[in-house]
């Protein structure tokens, strides 16, 4: 008969996530890192308004909102640059105004 182990000598180590260094750290900042913090801002208060609606996994959200795939979702949020036409596309499934993504809406009152 083979060796008896305890469970814990058995269980695969915990793998160690990568420390993800911001994009405001890697470089000097632009003009256009305000708009993209807006940008930042403003998707995720879309997506917690899509899950409100029920919308709530990743997936179902970066479909909704023709990004396509969890992945690219993820990566928006975690820094990667928001580009024009992929914040026309979030305006357009969420029905905002055109260039609504780029403003500025954290202090505004919410929607009774």
């Amino acid at each position: 008969m083979g060796h008896v182990h305890p469970a814990s000598t058995r269980l695969a180590q915990p793998r160690h996530r990568t420390n993800y260094t911001s994009r405001r750290e890697q470089h000097v900042t632009s003009p256009d890192d305000g708009i993209q913090l807006n940008r930042r801002a403003n998707l995720r208060a879309v997506l917690i308004e899509l899950d409100w609606l029920g919308v709530c996994s990743y997936e179902n959200q970066a479909a909704f909102l023709g990004l396509g795939k969890r992945q690219i979702l993820t990566d928006l949020l975690r820094g990667t640059d928001i580009t024009t036409s992929a914040a026309r596309d979030v305006e357009w499934a969420m029905q905002k105004r055109c260039g609504w993504m780029d403003e500025d809406h954290r202090n505004e009152p919410l929607d009774n």
